[in-house]
């Protein structure tokens, strides 16, 4: 029996200066998350939402390109000249909310019928 291809999820964090901004899938959070977790990145409506956050978190791991946004963030939350008036720098996520859903109707269509 065939495979079914890996539906992509795509997502975006950029740092609060806008600096740098990277895209990347993160299917495989979804893969390994909490039916409760899955439900509430669904009903993130606007980005900065913690729920999107802990997705890029899981992904700040050596080797992936979400790494280098946090390293970004650590270094101008290092730097007294970047800072911005609220303290410091963040970083925004994104998830693309129709590939999540598609993602979520193939692999947990229960989450879709509350």
């Amino acid at each position: 029996m065939k495979k079914a291809k890996k539906l992509p999820v795509g997502a975006t964090i950029t740092d609060d200066q806008q600096l740098l901004r990277v895209p990347f899938d993160c299917a495989d959070w979804f893969e390994q998350a909490s039916d409760a977790n899955i439900r509430a990145v669904l009903a993130c409506h606007e980005a900065g939402d913690s729920a999107a956050d802990a997705v890029a978190v899981f992904f700040d791991v050596a080797g992936h390109p979400v790494k280098d946004v946090f390293d970004l963030v650590a270094i101008l939350n290092n730097n007294p000249h970047c800072t911005l008036q609220t303290g410091g720098v963040g970083y925004r996520v994104d998830i693309n909310a129709e590939q999540a859903r598609a993602w979520v109707a193939r692999h947990k269509p229960h989450l879709l019928k509350d």
